[in-house]
C-alpha cells in the first residue's frame, strides 16, 4: 500500500513540475511572439525537452498535457 502511495505521489509531482514547464514555456512562447522573437525560443526548446526527458513519466505528461491543450 505504502508503495503505490508513493508512487501516485511521484507520479503527481512530475504531472506538477511538467505542468509548471510547459506554463513557463507557453509564457515564453507568447513572448516571443509579440517580439517576433521565434529565435530566442527555438534556443529554448531542447533545453525544454531534455528536461521533460528527465522526469520519470515525463513523455506521457508532456504527451497529455500538449494533446490537451492544443
Amino acid at each position: 500500500r505504502n508503495e503505490s502511495q508513493f508512487k501516485h505521489n511521484t507520479e503527481n509531482r512530475t504531472k506538477k513540475k511538467g505542468m509548471h514547464l510547459l506554463l513557463l514555456y507557453s509564457l515564453g512562447a507568447s513572448h516571443a511572439r509579440e517580439n517576433n522573437g521565434w529565435a530566442w525560443l527555438e534556443e529554448l526548446l531542447p533545453s525544454f525537452l531534455h528536461v521533460a526527458q528527465n522526469f520519470k513519466t515525463g513523455h506521457a505528461v508532456l504527451s497529455t498535457t500538449c494533446n490537451a491543450n492544443i
